[in-house]
């Protein structure tokens, strides 16, 4: 099992940088995408804050122990001694697992902890479905409505490819978003670069909290993005 202890137990100086030290940040919450096979790369995504300004966020390691079944996950910062802001700095990590074979995996960082669960593939491709090259995503919030919806973005390569269906899928704290594409069959496909921007709706009947918008991509790559849901006179 891995014991994480204060951050000053595992500061060490940074050889890359002496006047810095590299310290373990501390998690408040892993995020785990639903729906991963076992032909996906595995991403799970670590939230938090650093406790002033003089912590800069810094690389990370996974560590996986097949003994425990469970994946350990150090995000490093740098602490700089210089004079601080005393204000929580927000951040987050995409943390890369790689190919996993079917089964439940643990995941462990200091402070937090969860679980993926990898599904067996039905196919032997890629993936079930053809997707969007989606390169950005983000969230908004209509303030007149208060409800929430996605903006998915990037560029199609060929005038054959079109929209299918994008679906929404509630996973609790993580919303999975499959924008499913097709391509037409006509004779007359060519290769040509193709903006496109989609407006996705969103459940709003969510806690005030932190939650992750997973979106699939063409290239293999997820698109992820937290957001905040905020308080609402309704929800207090």
């Amino acid at each position: 099992a891995c014991l994480f202890v204060g951050s000053t137990a595992f500061a060490q100086v940074d050889d890359n940088d002496p006047g810095t030290t590299l310290v373990v940040a501390e998690t408040k919450e892993i995020f785990v995408p639903n729906g991963f096979d076992d032909n996906d790369e595995v991403v799970v995504v670590l939230d938090g804050y650093l406790p002033d300004s003089c912590h800069k966020i810094a690389h990370h390691e996974a560590k996986y122990d097949p003994e425990t079944g469970k994946f350990q996950v150090f995000q490093f910062a740098r602490r700089y001694n210089v004079p601080c802001l005393p204000a929580l700095v927000p951040y987050y990590t995409e943390v890369h697992l790689g190919m996993l074979p079917q089964g439940t995996y643990g995941i462990v960082s200091k402070g937090s902890n969860g679980e993926v669960e990898i599904g067996e593939a039905n196919n032997a491709g890629p993936d079930d479905f053809l997707y969007a090259p989606v390169e950005h995503a983000r969230v908004e919030r209509d303030e007149r409505t208060n409800k929430y919806f996605a903006i998915i973005q990037g560029r199609f390569t060929n005038t054959c490819m079109e929209w299918e269906e994008v679906k929404v899928i509630n996973s609790g704290k993580s919303k999975e978003l499959l924008p499913i594409i097709q391509m037409a069959d006509r004779d007359d496909c060519q290769d040509q670069e193709i903006p496109f921007s989609w407006m996705v709706d969103l459940p709003n009947d969510d806690a005030a909290g932190r939650y992750l918008l997973h979106v699939r991509s063409l290239n293999g790559k997820s698109v992820n993005h937290i957001y905040s849901v905020l308080d609402t006179p309704d929800q207090q």
